[in-house]
């Protein structure tokens, strides 16, 4: 069982709409799960993604900061589980050692 992150820009007061990106899960035991996309496929990518967001949400909506982002992610990258290593053909690793997965995931 995990948590799914979502970064939410564009936010609209008036019309209550906004663009809304899938960043990643985080699950017991494993490294943090980055998704992968066509603009974004490493972690520096996702840090410039994550800082210029209105908000961070998770699944839940509930809010959390960039800054407590960054730490779990951190704290969570030499977790005994690795997505791009144990399923290669659907995730690669970045140099930093995080696990980006290819397809849609939730």
């Amino acid at each position: 069982m995990g948590t799914n992150y979502y970064t939410i820009k564009n936010y609209c007061e008036h019309c209550k709409r906004f663009d809304k990106e899938h960043i990643g899960k985080s699950s017991k035991g494993w490294t943090f799960g980055f998704q992968a996309s066509d603009t974004v496929g490493d972690y520096d990518n996702w840090l410039e993604n994550i800082k210029s967001a209105e908000k961070i949400v998770d699944e839940y909506d509930t809010e959390i900061s960039v800054d407590e982002l960054i730490e779990m992610i951190e704290s969570k990258r030499y977790e005994r589980h690795n997505q791009a290593i144990e399923y290669p053909f659907a995730a690669y690793l970045d140099k930093y050692g995080n696990s980006f997965t290819i397809h849609n995931f939730s």
